[in-house]
């Protein structure tokens, strides 16, 4: 994963969300409340942002799809 294109108001996000600091986040294997974090933050960026309980009703096919840039290392805003 690629954090790298996070702000920082995105990365206390993600800390707010998943309860963990940034650094004990594994990038390999984001599950539980790092993905739900990473799914808001990405949604975020598109034009049909999803909120925190739309979120946790999404197939983790579909999360996945959303937080694929960030596996391909190219997060950048649309």
């Amino acid at each position: 994963m690629n954090f790298d294109s996070l702000t920082i108001g995105e990365v206390t996000t993600l800390e707010d969300i998943s309860g963990l600091p940034l650094a004990q986040i594994d990038e390999d294997k984001p599950l539980g409340r790092v993905l739900k974090a990473l799914v808001y933050i990405m949604s975020n960026r598109s034009d049909h942002p999803l909120t925190l309980e739309e979120i946790d009703a999404l197939p983790m096919e579909e999360a996945n799809k959303i937080i694929e840039p960030l596996t391909e290392g190219d997060a950048t805003r649309p």
